[in-house]
């Protein structure tokens, strides 16, 4: 019994690690105290640094789930999920998320802009109208003018029916019998200036042979220029077909433009009333008053001339006369909910009552604005700014310019938007950028933290990432070109955020420290040591 005992005992005195020399067989080395004077003091450098890192300190984690939320958009959840967090559900809706959007068109008047919406689950909402605004905008890129929702204009009156046939005033042949009364003012620049310039005023149709608008406007202009009798006044024709150049030069986008001249120049906008003979020649008469012809006396147009040319020169300069021609862009503005699907958002040249010239569509824009989902508060911006830059892909489009300098074509965008949920150090949760404290009324003063472990809910700020990519494309001659933008909304998101340091990683490094210093230093005295008793 007693020789088995000992042998147990000298089995565990075998697992030593930390067997000693005796102290008489050690010996200094002449850097000792000097080295281990500075192992030490290096030693409490480092973990001094160490626990100050670990007590102020912050680490940066990073999780990524499946997208299970089916309500609005993301980081919504409904009011029953939330008690008495109603408020805060306002403005969603199931299934949806919210794009917010600034476009402007560089060089497209507002008339000739329609913004669509397809997704891949079948929906497609044309002619969008609600919550989406046209600006005319000015030579600065500046919306200036109102220009109506997002629709095309009303459907002008033509004098036949919806089919373009039973004209009430017959064909065309036949109202030719008596000879020919809308001149054809074509045949280059010269003869189209000298047309203009043998009346005082002259209504003019630019039409395209092939423009099937044109071609039920033609008994009705042929009769307009029948009925027009005055001796001042001409109405006339040009076709853009044969006289490219020309209609290029009056810039002529669609087909018919009727326009009207008054001495040689430009009169006002483009007439976009009703193409019936009554509506036409009332607006003949309408600008024969406003310029003081009908009754002899000075118009409209005159006598503003002139007050602002008896105007003082310092009050001259501060005047700017809009001129829509010159600066036919339009800003589109508004919102519209779509689908948690890929779809796209389309821009189209084009409107319900005139034939886009596809050469002269030019869909050069900026995008002031593109967002997905509602935006950070005001309020939340301070904590916004604190998240890593890695995480801030939030308006990556804002601010573009995508111009086009050949026909035929456009830019197509894809964005791809990323849910993400940024875990707030104060335990205070900005949801889709409202603020959700985690505490009830009479707890509103005590901390997040607090908050947090009565709710059993911790504070986060979710927002929506977004990356995108753009090209050109090409399309056919006859085409129209649109500009697109195509998203695609993830349907994993990424859960990242801040947190204090382990208390037991702060132990690991603690002892890494004591021991790697003391490791390298023995290594350097020992080398020391060595050289100097060889050298010896």
């Amino acid at each position: 019994m007693h020789s088995r005992g000992s042998r147990s005992t000298s089995g565990l005195k075998s697992i030593d690690m930390f067997r000693k020399i005796p102290i008489d067989l050690q010996s200094s080395s002449s850097l000792a105290s000097p080295l281990s004077l500075f192992t030490l003091g290096l030693m409490a450098i480092l973990l001094l640094a160490e626990t100050i890192g670990y007590l102020n300190g912050t680490v940066l984690w990073e999780e990524i789930e499946l997208d299970t939320d089916s309500n609005a958009q993301f980081g919504s959840r409904s009011p029953s999920t939330f008690p008495n967090r109603g408020a805060a559900m306002l403005g969603r809706r199931e299934g949806k998320i919210i794009v917010e959007f600034n476009f402007t068109l560089l060089d497209l008047p507002c008339d000739h802009v329609e913004v669509d919406l397809f997704d891949d689950l079948g929906t497609r909402s044309l002619d969008l109208v609600t919550n989406i605004e046209k600006w005319k905008i000015d030579s600065e890129g500046k919306r200036r003018q109102y220009a109506g929702r997002n629709k095309a204009q009303n459907d002008v009156l033509h004098d036949h029916d919806k089919e373009g046939t039973n004209n009430i005033h017959g064909t065309l042949e036949s109202l030719h019998t008596d000879g020919v009364h809308a001149l054809d003012l074509g045949g280059g620049k010269a003869k189209f200036e000298e047309g203009l310039k043998k009346q005082d005023y002259a209504f003019v149709d630019f039409y395209a042979p092939w423009c099937i608008w044109c071609q039920r406007l033609e008994p009705a202009w042929e009769r307009l220029g029948e009925t027009v009798d005055l001796e001042d006044t001409v109405v006339g024709k040009v076709d853009c077909e044969a006289d490219r150049v020309l209609c290029q030069e009056q810039g002529i986008k669609a087909y018919p433009t009727l326009r009207m001249f008054h001495k040689g120049d430009k009169w006002g906008g483009d007439y976009k009333g009703d193409r019936t003979v009554n509506m036409m020649r009332a607006f003949i008469d309408h600008v024969r008053d406003d310029t003081g012809a009908s009754d002899g006396k000075e118009g409209k147009e005159e006598k503003e001339f002139k007050r602002l040319k008896t105007n003082n020169k310092s009050k001259q300069k501060n005047v700017k006369l809009w001129n829509e021609e010159d600066h036919p862009g339009c800003m589109i503005v508004g919102y519209v909910w779509v689908n948690k699907l890929p779809g796209r958002i389309q821009v189209e040249a084009k409107n319900g009552f005139q034939d886009l010239d596809a050469k002269m569509a030019n869909l050069s824009h900026t995008v002031n604005k593109l967002t997905f989902g509602t935006q950070v508060a005001r309020r939340s911006k301070k904590l916004f700014s604190s998240i890593p830059e890695g995480y801030k892909h939030t308006e990556t489009m804002n601010g573009n310019w995508y111009v086009t300098k050949e026909s035929h074509e456009a830019f197509h965008h894809f964005v791809n938007v990323v849910p993400t949920r940024y875990q707030t150090e104060d335990n205070r949760g900005f949801i889709a950028g409202t603020t959700i404290r985690m505490f009830g009324g009479f707890l509103s003063g005590l901390t997040g933290m607090l908050g947090s472990l009565i709710s059993g809910d911790k504070g986060f700020f979710e927002y929506n990432q977004m990356k995108h990519s753009s090209q050109k494309v090409a399309f056919k001659e006859d085409a129209v070109p649109t500009f697109e933008i195509g998203y695609d909304i993830d349907p994993l998101i990424i859960n990242f955020g801040k947190r204090k340091p382990s208390f037991w990683g702060y132990v690991v490094k603690v002892m890494a420290i004591i021991g790697g210093v003391y490791t390298v230093l023995n290594l350097v005295d020992r080398s020391v040591d060595s050289v100097s008793k060889k050298m010896a």
